[in-house]
């Protein structure tokens, strides 16, 4: 088994930058994903995660869950 060599510092702070930056300014995930893929294309570095449909759903369901309890939460602090 092979083990996996990390970027450099410099890359990977570069690549999380402009993910942040992606994300900001494209609303779809599947734009968001194509901008992504195109960073690493230009880096010549193989990406593992998909962007998929069912991972919209997964976020989408998560952000729900969380805004509810702390809808909860607020509450509560709010009667304290």
């Amino acid at each position: 088994m092979e083990k996996i060599k990390r970027l450099p510092k410099n890359v990977r702070k570069y690549i999380r930058k402009e993910k942040t930056r992606i994300r900001r300014e494209f609303l779809t995930y599947k734009e968001q994903g194509k901008q992504i893929k195109e960073i690493y294309k230009n880096l010549a570095i193989e990406q593992k995660k998909e962007y998929s449909k069912d991972n919209e759903d997964k976020i989408k369901k998560r952000k729900r869950n969380i805004s509810k309890s702390n809808n909860g939460k607020n509450e509560a602090g709010k009667s304290s």
